[in-house]
């Protein structure tokens, strides 16, 4: 795991990233953080098959949810958006901090 997450989704909100455009760089920037982890892990020795199936599964799991949030998200006004942006990494600090995540 890590908690990269929770370092560069402030960072992007402090950058003046808001809406689509911060959802689309920290979805750029976890897709490349996670195929580095998996080439690195891959060279390790320690990616297999299955940890390829459950990524593979995973990763289509991710594009739906991604989809669906899509398609609500201009159901959203910007402000209350921001507001749920705050709200979950909130929540993934919290997590972490109490062992959830």
């Amino acid at each position: 795991g890590g908690g990269a997450g929770l370092l560069t989704g402030p960072l992007f909100l402090s950058a003046g990233l808001r809406g689509e455009s911060y959802i689309a760089t920290v979805a750029v920037a976890a897709v490349a953080m996670h195929l580095g982890r998996l080439a690195a892990y891959g060279v390790g020795g320690l990616v297999d098959g299955t940890t390829l199936l459950r990524a593979a599964v995973l990763a289509v799991a991710i594009l739906a949810g991604n989809a669906l949030g899509a398609k609500l998200r201009h159901h959203v006004d910007a402000k209350l958006s921001t507001r749920m942006e705050l709200a979950t990494l909130t929540l993934a600090v919290i997590g972490s901090l109490v062992g959830l995540a």
